[in-house]
C-alpha cells in the first residue's frame, strides 16, 4: 500500500477537546510521521488537551514503528497534550514485550469509552 492511501486510513475526530486518530492500516515509521504532522496540525488549531490512538485495527506494530509511536507522544506532549493509546491487541503487546519496548511510554486503554474516562 501506498503513503498515501495507507495515509487515507487514518482518520481524525474531533470529540470535546480530545482529538481521535482512527489508524486502519499498518503502522510503518514514515506513516507515523505523517500522522504526526497531521495530529500536530490539528492540536494547535484547536483547544487539544487528549490525543487518543485507535489501534484496534492493528495486528503488527515492529519495534521502530513503536519507538517512532513513543516520538510522536513526546513531540505531541511538547504542544501539551497527553496521549493514550485504545485498543492495543493483546498479541501486539506480548511482541513488543518480547522485543524490549518500553511498554511504560503510553497510557492505555481497552475501548474508547474508558479513554474518554481517563483523567489527563
Amino acid at each position: 500500500m501506498s503513503d498515501d492511501a495507507a495515509e487515507a486510513r487514518i482518520t481524525l475526530s474531533q470529540i470535546g477537546d480530545a482529538l481521535l486518530a482512527c489508524v486502519q492500516a499498518e503502522l510503518r515509521p514514515a506513516l507515523v510521521r505523517q500522522m504526526q504532522s497531521r495530529l500536530l496540525e490539528r492540536i494547535s488549531g484547536k483547544a487539544v488537551r487528549r490525543v487518543m490512538l485507535d489501534v484496534s485495527e492493528v495486528r503488527f506494530l515492529d519495534l521502530e514503528s513503536y519507538q517512532a509511536l513513543v516520538d510522536m507522544k513526546r513531540t505531541i506532549s511538547l504542544m501539551g497534550a497527553s496521549t493514550v493509546l485504545v485498543g492495543l491487541r493483546p498479541g501486539v503487546i506480548q511482541g513488543l514485550s518480547q522485543v524490549g519496548a518500553d511498554l511504560g511510554a503510553f497510557r492505555g486503554a481497552i475501548s474508547l469509552e474508558q479513554a474518554l474516562a481517563m483523567k489527563q
